[in-house]
């Protein structure tokens, strides 16, 4: 899909002067124009930088959905290419296709790879700001673009990269989180016996949903009395595939939590749709950004503050920091006791 390489100018003297002809991308020539040059070399020179100032290119282009349409499918020669490589891996993929069909596609799909301009993406990325999308996933969706418009250049079909110079929107390092009062709430809300068990353990744990959806009666671990979830995967759609930052971890529990680990009944699309309406219904919940993934800031920022050991709780959150796996492979069962103290305040809590 992603073509042959054609030069996007040829070259050829009639009398004194060279004279240039662009093709479309259905390899017909276009109407000859003079460089106004008597060398080749010279000539040669000008035609390259009509293109590099993107004057040259005068053909019908393909339209974007054209040339996009299966440009991260598993079996395309780029997708292919980069595997073999050992560039990007299949969440990173299907991250990439999922942008591209969801918003790309249907947002400009129709628009000439010839017109992806500046302007043009001021204009998509204002049209993803205002369909209330976090700023981290526009520029997912805005990378994905690039990567397209990138290969399109290299393909001759864009003049220059028009992503030169745009610069992404700022992500925020501080991230809301539900409060105890809240997480209360939140449990009596749901009458689905699992789906209030799911938002317990997300809560005491800091593990990711798919994570949690991952986990088998196998993983859970008993040593000295002490019991850990060996987590060493998670679940996306009915596969087990590896953990985001690709590292195991150990996560203590209390006794209490493993009689509320068990198979998923439901899928993790049906389980946010269940659940993020009855979160929308915490005051501010839109304007503070609270999800299913806030559970996870709650068990970090609410650990932290009750006194528990930041290096910790951030180990057992699975944070990729500096220096973490190393600290935490040393720690033993009882050296966690205050994690488990913690977990067992906030349980009594939550089933009240």
């Amino acid at each position: 899909f992603m073509g042959r390489y054609k030069k996007a100018f040829s070259l050829y003297k009639r009398g004194d002067y060279w004279y240039y002809r662009t093709y479309d991308l259905n390899g017909i020539r276009t109407s000859a124009k003079t460089t106004g040059c008597t060398s080749k070399g010279a000539a040669q020179i000008y035609c390259e930088r009509l293109f590099k100032d993107g004057l040259l290119w005068t053909g019908v282009s393909k339209l974007l959905s054209e040339y996009a349409k299966n440009f991260f499918n598993n079996d395309s020669a780029f997708v292919k290419d980069k595997q073999a490589q050992g560039k990007y891996s299949i969440n990173t993929i299907k991250a990439y296709r999922a942008g591209l069909n969801t918003y790309i596609i249907p947002l400009a799909g129709r628009i000439r790879i010839a017109d992806v301009n500046y302007s043009f993406l001021i204009s998509m990325r204002q049209k993803l700001i205002t369909q209330g999308l976090a700023n981290r996933t526009i520029n997912l969706i805005m990378a994905t673009l690039k990567i397209i418009t990138v290969n399109a250049q290299r393909d001759g079909l864009l003049a220059k990269n028009p992503f030169e110079n745009f610069a992404p929107l700022p992500v925020g390092t501080s991230r809301d989180s539900f409060s105890v009062d809240e997480i209360c709430l939140l449990v009596r809300s749901i009458s689905d016996v699992y789906e209030r068990e799911l938002i317990i353990l997300l809560a005491l744990t800091g593990m990711r949903i798919k994570e949690c959806a991952g986990i088998v009666s196998s993983d859970i671990l008993e040593q000295n009395e002490f019991y850990f979830v060996n987590l060493t995967k998670q679940l996306i759609g009915k596969k087990y595939l590896p953990l985001k930052t690709k590292i195991s971890r150990h996560i203590p529990i209390i006794p209490e939590l493993v009689s509320l680990i068990h198979e998923t009944p439901h899928t993790i699309k049906y389980i946010y749709q269940n659940i993020n309406p009855i979160i929308k219904q915490i005051e501010n919940a839109e304007a503070r950004k609270l999800t299913i993934h806030s559970l996870r800031h709650f068990f970090i920022t609410d650990a932290k503050s009750s006194g528990v050991n930041p290096l910790k709780v951030e180990s057992i959150a699975g944070h990729s920091l500096r220096g973490i796996a190393d600290v935490y492979t040393s720690f033993k069962p009882e050296d966690l006791t205050e994690i488990l103290e913690w977990q067992r305040e906030r349980f009594l809590l939550l089933n009240k």
